[in-house]
């Protein structure tokens, strides 16, 4: 069998599997590899098909970051192979090929370790009750779309629904890619509506109001850096020293470039990759948030002083401590909110994360173009920055309505 390791975007390796019979679509000319029988339609367009005829079948699979990688994943599928393994396992059903593709995504580390964690509830819960027994290569848009009615049906929202259809897309995009299925019918599955839930961010004077209550806490320079950020919660925690530069006058700056994160219940505390490829950023930070953090420093020192030599400072570096250099709990930094909120008077309804949300609301309301306010909240994408706050780009359309009413008047019958 012949086979080969290259380089695109990523690593991939590919298998020769010889001549096997497929059919070719009279409109969209796409082929469809003939499993069991011939198939009728096109499995894309609904075009009739050709003849069956004998074509050159390869596998393939991507996403190593290293050729080691590749080789070794390649090594293992031919050992498979030479054991009898059936190259195109057409009764893998998607309960064990979801499995399988988890457990060889987790053991890649090519998900976040909370993302790994939500795929295999959703994978359990979800996504094998509903489909589970079906074959992977009978798997159609229909079964995708009864994932998540029966999601729905258990009065669970369309944000949990999108994950499992994400999950499901994402899985199946690699076994098309491997050659295991010829679409992934997940793209034209239905996409779950639901009413978007209404962001309600603290005002800039509750924010105020709950620095000044957080003074004399551990708490408070975490709050005040995602204050004057909108970095999520395990980015600023994960914040060191050496991430900032803090002149005496003017603005500063600091780079993101990981979080900190506990994977699971009752594991330790750990650095990680930011949540998206555009979360890694250097942001400018005002003069304000430089005064204080210097002031921060100072104070961190005064205490590893105090410690001394005979007391271990658990690091060097950190910026937000629990008083002795070691991290602060993320989980706490969220409980902490809530009781700070608490004996602030504040709503019980603002959140941690709604820091982050005022932060966005202001760089909006400020006339922040939304692709840089994007790049500075280390969101995905601008048009997710858009969605996420059409409420907010609405208000100033209106004011930029009534501003255009007011510089060219009227006189009220219709006519400028």
């Amino acid at each position: 069998m012949k086979n080969f390791i290259r380089h695109r975007s990523t690593w991939e390796y590919y298998l020769d599997l010889g001549d096997q019979l497929a059919q070719r679509c009279n409109e969209c000319a796409r082929r469809t590899w003939v499993e069991r029988r011939p198939a009728e339609l096109c499995p894309r367009c609904g075009g009739t098909l050709t003849e069956p005829r004998p074509e050159r079948r390869q596998r393939w699979q991507a996403g190593f970051a290293l050729k080691k990688d590749a080789e070794a994943a390649r090594e293992a599928e031919l050992r498979r192979l030479d054991q009898g393994g059936d190259p195109i396992p057409s009764d893998e059903t998607i309960s064990d090929y979801l499995r399988r593709w988890l457990a060889d995504r987790i053991a890649r580390k090519e998900l976040r370790p909370r993302t790994a964690q939500r795929y295999e509830q959703l994978i359990a819960n979800d996504i094998v009750p509903a489909i589970g027994g079906v074959r992977l290569v009978k798997v159609r848009a229909a079964e995708i779309n009864s994932v998540m009615d029966a999601m729905a049906a258990r009065g669970l929202s369309a944000s949990s629904q999108k994950q499992a259809r994400a999950l499901m897309g994402r899985a199946l995009q690699d076994a098309a890619g491997a050659g295991l299925i010829s679409i992934n019918v997940a793209r034209v599955s239905r996409s779950p509506v639901g009413s978007r839930r209404k962001v309600t961010p603290p005002t800039a004077e509750q924010v105020r109001t709950l620095l000044q209550r957080a003074e004399g806490t551990p708490w408070v320079a975490p709050l005040t850096i995602a204050a004057f950020t909108g970095a999520r919660r395990g980015e600023v925690l994960g914040l060191a020293w050496s991430d900032f530069d803090l002149p005496s006058e003017g603005r500063g700056s600091l780079a993101i470039s990981r979080a900190l994160q506990r994977p699971a219940s009752g594991q330790p505390l750990e650095l990680v990759e930011p949540k998206t490829e555009n979360a890694h950023r250097r942001l400018s930070i005002p003069p304000a948030l430089v005064a204080f953090l210097r002031r921060h420093r100072a104070e961190q020192r005064r205490r590893l002083l105090l410690i001394g030599s005979d007391r271990e400072w658990a690091t060097a570096d950190l910026v937000c401590d629990r008083g002795d250099g070691g991290p602060l709990d993320p989980d706490g930094f969220t409980h902490a909110f809530k009781r700070i909120a608490k004996n602030a008077g504040l709503p019980s309804s603002l959140s941690l994360h709604g820091l982050r949300h005022a932060a966005a609301t202001q760089l909006l309301e400020a006339g922040v173009e939304v692709k840089v306010a994007s790049a500075m909240l280390g969101h995905s994408s601008s048009s997710f920055t858009a969605d996420q706050y059409q409420h907010v780009l609405q208000k100033m359309t209106e004011a930029g309505a009534d501003a255009l009413g007011a510089a060219y008047g009227g006189n009220g019958s219709g006519h400028p």
